[in-house]
């Protein structure tokens, strides 16, 4: 806070959210703008520098019990109920000084299960990053969710929960890692209550360390997309995403309008 915009009730305030949420306590950036009045405020004796609204704070919080320090309190999310051996964590932050705001690091997925992972359209990934920072992420294309990024936001008032779901045929291979930008604009500790979600079970990463949860291997993955044929008509502007993915030439490959008798690649009819 800043002592500078605050009186004594806008202290109350603040303390007894600290206290009703067993928030660690505040943080002042400034002392400059503590103060302290006399009795009877006259032009001849206006208030000038002091201690009253630290003193409020002391009498408010001194005697406060513990903070409350689990980090599932003020998630929106299910707690999960077992773990998997992947890990989840932001990498490559730019260091840069033209690059440094917004922050623009990469969430890594890595699969130590020793079988591939997703492939479907139930592979989600999810976490909470601090409400301290503002419920606003972008993906690589700098779009929204709202704007049909890769990145989904549910704002809260402790954490903001994100969320992304593996594209039909987007795999994890055994032993590897999928790299997924990530833009937010104010700084945060880091992602908690992470979970992947596969086929309905929500697995938290192993290297997340959580006491009490088993371990279990998440079903296998791959991609079921067919051969692309000749003689189809692949539309995705009616039919779903299974029907317009293909295989061809070892790569996948997805129709991005109506096509038929086009191997996948001609004229840019089809994106890998």
């Amino acid at each position: 806070m800043f002592l500078s915009t605050e009186d004594e009730q806008g202290i109350d305030a603040v303390t007894d959210l600290v206290k009703s949420t067993g928030a660690g306590g505040v943080m002042m950036w400034e002392l400059g703008g503590d103060y302290a009045c006399p009795a009877d405020v006259q032009p001849d004796t206006p208030c000038g520098m002091g201690y009253t609204l630290t003193t409020r704070l002391n009498e408010r919080l001194g005697n406060t019990g513990a903070y409350d320090n689990n980090l599932r309190t003020g998630s929106s999310a299910a707690a999960p109920t077992v773990s998997a051996n992947v890990s989840v964590e932001m990498v490559n932050y730019p260091t840069a000084t033209a690059n440094l705001w917004p922050l623009q690091p990469t969430v890594r997925i890595t699969n130590n299960t020793g079988r591939t992972l997703g492939g479907g359209k139930d592979t989600k990934l999810s976490f909470d990053i601090p409400a301290s920072t503002s419920p606003l992420v972008k993906d690589a294309n700098w779009q929204t969710g709202a704007q049909g990024g890769q990145w989904k936001l549910t704002p809260g008032t402790t954490f903001h929960r994100v969320s992304t779901t593996l594209e039909y045929c987007q795999t994890i291979p055994a032993g590897k890692s999928l790299d997924l930008p990530i833009i937010y604009f104010l700084p945060i500790t880091g992602q908690v209550n992470t979970s992947l979600s596969i086929g309905g079970t929500a697995y938290a990463p192993v290297t997340d360390n959580l006491k009490g949860l088993g371990t279990a291997t998440p079903p296998a993955g791959g991609c079921g997309a067919a051969n692309w044929d000749a003689t189809k008509i692949y539309s995705p502007a009616s039919q779903p995403i299974e029907q317009t993915t293909v295989k061809y030439n070892g790569k996948v490959w997805k129709a991005k309008w109506e096509t038929r008798g086009q191997c996948p690649g001609h004229r840019g009819r089809r994106r890998p």
